[in-house]
């Protein structure tokens, strides 16, 4: 009895085999998001009629343009971050396979 079956090593392989592989893919989402939002924030702070900086902060960071980014942001930012979890618990699945493999082989010759 294993504790980690062949299919779903070879599912854990076939994802960190992917390429472009989808944690980078969300990497570049991610960056992509963020430039969008600093973007949009400049072009406010820029177009912004208030005199002073405080008050053209406040005006950019509730426009709605610029929420939606960061919404936009915070999405891509969640979507690395499970692409970054399933990418380790890949890896350990992987991992506790070839031990588990290991301690069979280690049994086998010992009988």
């Amino acid at each position: 009895m294993t504790i980690v079956s062949d299919d779903t090593v070879s599912k854990a392989l076939s994802y960190l085999a992917d390429d472009p592989h989808p944690f980078a893919l969300a990497k570049k989402d991610a960056l992509d998001a963020e430039t969008n939002a600093k973007t949009i924030f400049a072009r406010l702070m820029l177009a912004s009629t208030q005199t002073s900086v405080a008050t053209k902060e406040a005006d950019a960071t509730q426009d709605p343009d610029y929420l939606e980014a960061k919404a936009n942001e915070s999405a891509a930012i969640f979507e690395l971050e499970r692409h970054r979890r399933r990418t380790a618990a890949a890896e350990t699945l992987i991992s506790v396979w070839q031990s588990e493999g290991k301690i069979i082989r280690t049994a086998e010759k010992v009988r």
